[in-house]
C-alpha cells in the first residue's frame, strides 16, 4: 500500500442508531445493533477468531462496515498471516509494514506517525494503542487494525466508501489508481456479510410465518412513524447505510415501501395488470418485501445516473444490500428505486 500525506484528523463518533433503537422492540433489534452485519460462515473460517471482534470495534468510530475494514486486511496481508517482508517486522521495499501495511518511511512517507513502536500517549498520525497495553506497534494487529479504521474513517469512509478505500492504497491525492484496489476489498467485504435470506418454501427465521404474514412486533421500524419496517438484521445494515447517506448529501434516504403485506402485494399486483404490465409486480406470496428484504427508495435514489443512485451501488453491498440484476439498467425490468437485503440470486 502506497501511503501519501493523511488528511487532517477529524472528529469521528461512533454509529449511534438513535431512531431505530427508540423505536424497535428492544428485544428483537439489540442483537442485531451490536454488530449490524453478522458474519458469514466464509468470514468465520477466514478471520482469525481473535481478529473479527477487533475489526467489528474498531470500524465503529464512523459509518465503516466492519467487513470493509476486514477486507483491507485481507488484502494487505491476509489477516497478519502473510510471510511477506515488512509484515511481522521491517519494511517492505516501499516502507509500509504491520498487518495493515502502514507507512512508517521512504516511499510510502510516515501515515504511523513516529517510531514504528512507541509509547502512548501521545498519539502520532495513525498509529494508536488499540489493545490497552500502552504501546502502538504498527506490528500488533489490534493497534494496526484500530488505526486503519481511523485513518479510512479520515478519508471519508462514511460519505464514498469505494474512494476511501481507493484512497487507503493509493493515497488521497490519487484516488482513481487504487479503484481497482478498492473493488477488490469490497468484493472480499460482500462475501464476509451474513446473508439473509428468506424462501417463500419454508419459515426459515420467521417460525413459520409465510411470506407477507410477518407480525409487525417482529419487524423493525426503519423511519421515524414506525411505518416502515425490515426483517431486523436488514433495518441495523440499512441504519448504518443511511447514516453515511445523511454525511454525504444531508439528508436521511427517502423510503417509499419496505415490509409488505400479502394483502398490499395483491392489491400492488392488480394496479400493475390493470396498467397491462402484470410482470412489474411479484406473484403475491412470492416477493422479497413480504420477508422484510427490500426497500423502494427515492429522493434521486430511484433515478439511473443520479448522484444518490451511484453512490448506492457503489457503497451499499459493503453493507449487504444490492441492487438485483434484474432491476438494472438493461437488466429486462428496469427500477432503479429497488433494492434488496443479502446474498444476490
Amino acid at each position: 500500500m502506497k501511503r501519501a500525506a493523511a488528511l487532517s484528523a477529524v472528529a469521528a463518533a461512533p454509529l449511534v442508531l438513535i431512531a431505530v433503537a427508540l423505536l424497535a422492540p428492544l428485544a428483537v433489534l439489540s442483537a442485531a445493533l451490536a454488530s449490524p452485519l453478522s458474519p458469514s460462515p466464509a468470514a468465520l473460517a477466514d478471520i482469525p477468531a481473535e481478529l473479527l471482534p477487533v475489526y467489528q470495534q474498531a470500524a465503529g468510530r464512523c459509518a465503516l462496515p466492519w467487513t470493509a475494514l476486514a477486507g483491507v486486511g485481507k488484502v494487505e496481508t491476509d489477516h497478519a498471516r502473510s510471510n511477506l517482508p515488512g509484515v511481522a517486522s521491517g519494511a517492505n521495499a516501499a516502507g509500509a509494514a504491520g498487518p495493515m501495511q502502514f507507512g512508517i518511511g521512504g516511499r510510502a512517507g510516515n501515515t504511523w506517525g513516529g517510531d514504528p513502536t512507541r509509547p502512548v500517549p501521545p498519539d502520532l498520525r495513525y498509529g494508536t494503542d488499540g489493545n490497552g497495553d500502552g504501546i502502538a506497534n504498527v506490528y500488533d494487529p489490534a493497534d494496526a487494525i484500530h488505526a486503519a479504521a481511523g485513518y479510512l474513517c479520515d478519508l471519508g469512509a462514511d460519505t464514498d466508501l469505494r474512494r476511501a478505500i481507493a484512497s487507503y492504497n493509493a493515497g488521497p491525492g490519487n484516488p482513481a489508481a487504487g479503484l481497482g484496489y478498492a473493488d477488490r476489498v469490497l468484493a472480499i467485504a460482500k462475501g464476509y456479510a451474513q446473508a439473509v435470506t428468506q424462501s417463500a418454501s419454508g419459515p426459515g427465521e420467521w417460525g413459520g410465518h409465510a411470506n407477507g404474514r410477518i407480525p409487525a412486533e417482529v419487524l423493525c421500524p426503519i423511519d421515524p412513524s414506525g411505518d416502515q419496517r425490515l426483517h431486523c438484521d436488514a433495518a441495523a445494515a440499512f441504519a448504518q447505510l443511511d447514516a453515511g447517506y445523511r454525511a454525504r448529501f444531508g439528508a436521511p434516504i427517502s423510503i417509499t415501501d419496505s415490509y409488505r403485506s400479502y394483502e398490499d402485494q395483491v392489491r400492488l399486483k392488480a394496479s400493475w395488470c390493470d396498467r397491462g404490465a402484470c410482470h412489474m409486480a411479484a406473484t403475491p406470496g412470492s416477493s422479497n418485501h413480504g420477508w422484510g428484504l427490500a426497500l423502494d427508495l427515492g429522493g434521486g435514489i430511484n433515478r439511473f445516473g443520479a448522484a444518490q443512485h451511484d453512490w448506492m451501488r457503489a457503497n451499499a453491498p459493503a453493507l449487504g444490500w444490492h441492487h438485483p440484476d434484474w432491476a438494472r439498467q438493461g437488466g429486462g425490468k428496469e427500477e432503479p428505486w429497488h433494492w434488496e437485503y443479502g446474498a444476490p440470486e
